[in-house]
């Protein structure tokens, strides 16, 4: 699951790049200025056919997600419409549903400050998401200025 939650971040930016390359060719209001409102935002006062259609592509994405996630993700496996009888048996044989206690845990904050495994997390998290905003920055410089491509060939192909 957190695999797939994550991945959400390399396909938006396997689709944006693409969607900002042909903003960029619109004509409208310069064509690079789109590319900074257009995705994920809901422009009110500048009505453009490319960007309507955009915002509802991205709009309807959404959607389908939810109804998708919605269909498939049940609370138990015993709510689960998809699993087979021979599933939900291996299931309730072999795992342990923790009943809630009544009585309230507090959080172990000075533990997890100095607990080795989560400084590893978040240090490892942090070294990924720099590598990946610092790729999705110079990209585009890269592309253009070593390769020698510009933008309406990257989008083209």
């Amino acid at each position: 699951m957190l695999a797939i939650s994550f991945s959400g971040m390399a396909i938006a930016g396997c689709l944006n790049f693409p969607m900002s390359s042909a903003l960029c060719f619109t004509g409208v209001d310069g064509g690079w200025p789109l590319v900074f409102y257009v995705p994920g935002k809901n422009l009110v006062y500048i009505t453009v056919t490319a960007m309507s259609i955009i915002q509802y592509f991205s709009g309807a994405m959404c959607i389908i997600w939810c109804m998708l996630f919605l269909l498939f993700i049940a609370e138990s496996p015993e709510k689960q419409r998809w699993i087979s009888a021979s599933e939900l048996e291996y299931l309730t044989l072999n795992t342990t549903i923790k009943k809630k206690q009544d009585k309230k845990k507090s959080t172990p904050l000075g533990l997890m400050l100095i607990s080795v495994p989560l400084w590893s997390f978040h240090i490892g998290l942090c070294a990924n998401s720099f590598s990946y905003f610092i790729l999705m920055f110079t990209l585009p410089t890269f592309i253009d200025k070593t390769l020698q491509l510009g933008i309406l060939m990257v989008h083209r192909e």
